[in-house]
């Protein structure tokens, strides 16, 4: 092969490989950043490498953040799975602020991108849900307050859709005078695909009794008629088996909870301490209600035992 022919090879095939090469580092590196958990969840969670591995679709880097004055809200990081969220939320403060006079005087959520004025004027669609804000005082470095603030949607699947956080944040200066009542509102379109399962869960009749909700951080489950006459009773009743035998409490994890029980109607609700491995979860019982997971191409089959009557 003549030495022209061997430097056109040459001229066409490098860029090519190069580009090739700059793909591979490229896919690599974001990979790796969307494994990296922030630092105060994994304070909160305690995950396995297991855990954080096959949670990793629901981290999401979000990286923006909203100006005022004498203080910086910066949300750097979420982790769910489209209807539960965990924020971290950074609130850097001037040096005019006491930052142990700090207080969230309210936390809520809208569907779409919203202002302070759609909220005022009560234009704004708010997402009901369980909203919870846990505030690290002990963690403050430069007048930074880092924050996780965790939402459970009530009303649906927020997951590729516009969502509205809006906060309200009172504050003294140094010489304990009021001196910052302010309102902010934060909107991004949530990308946290952790895997999560609605569950029907019915009779030996095939007739529909309740329905359960999944996922790696949390439960709920609403049944029409569990049989049991108190609450207690029920909660003790849930179990999660795992592939290997053990059970998982929900109860004994929950780092919150919230029941209801009105005419036989039963609903709860936990969030969990620790991340739920779901992959490695065989089923989960109700009272005397079943629900065999089988996890395939991401889908489930279902099937329930055992009417209590």
């Amino acid at each position: 092969m003549s030495e022209s022919i061997l430097h056109r090879l040459k001229k066409f095939f490098i860029p090519i490989l190069l580009a090739l090469i700059t793909i591979y580092i490229l896919a690599a590196c974001s990979y790796t950043k969307e494994v990296n958990w922030d630092n105060r969840f994994i304070e909160r969670f305690q995950p396995t490498e297991d855990a954080m591995a096959q949670t990793r679709i629901g981290i999401h880097n979000v990286n923006i953040d909203a100006v005022r004055d004498d203080l910086t809200l910066y949300i750097g990081q979420t982790l769910g799975d489209g209807k539960t969220i965990y924020i971290a939320l950074d609130a850097i403060f001037s040096n005019a602020i006491d930052v142990n006079s700090v207080e969230v005087e309210s936390v809520n959520f809208y569907k779409g991108k919203v202002t302070y004025g759609d909220i005022k004027g009560k234009k704004a669609d708010e997402i009901i849900g369980g909203i919870s804000v846990e505030q690290q005082l002990d963690a403050v470095v430069n007048n930074c307050i880092p924050y996780i603030i965790s939402f459970i949607s009530n009303d649906g699947y927020f997951l590729e859709k516009e969502l509205t956080m809006a906060i309200q944040i009172t504050a003294q200066n140094n010489f304990k005078q009021d001196v910052m009542n302010e309102s902010f509102v934060i909107s991004w379109i949530p990308k946290n695909r952790g895997q999560a399962y609605d569950l029907p869960l019915n009779n030996t009749d095939g007739k529909l009794v309740g329905d359960a909700f999944i996922s790696a951080f949390y439960f709920e489950a609403d049944l029409f008629y569990s049989g049991y006459e108190t609450f207690e009773e029920l909660a003790e009743s849930v179990r999660i088996t795992m592939n290997d035998g053990t059970i998982f409490n929900p109860k004994s994890s929950m780092a919150g909870s919230y029941s209801s029980t009105q005419g036989g109607f039963h609903k709860i609700r936990w969030q969990f301490r620790e991340i739920l491995i779901l992959s490695e979860v065989k089923s989960l019982q109700i009272g005397d209600y079943k629900v065999d997971i089988k996890i395939k191409n991401f889908k489930i089959d279902i099937s329930s035992n055992t009417d209590r009557n």
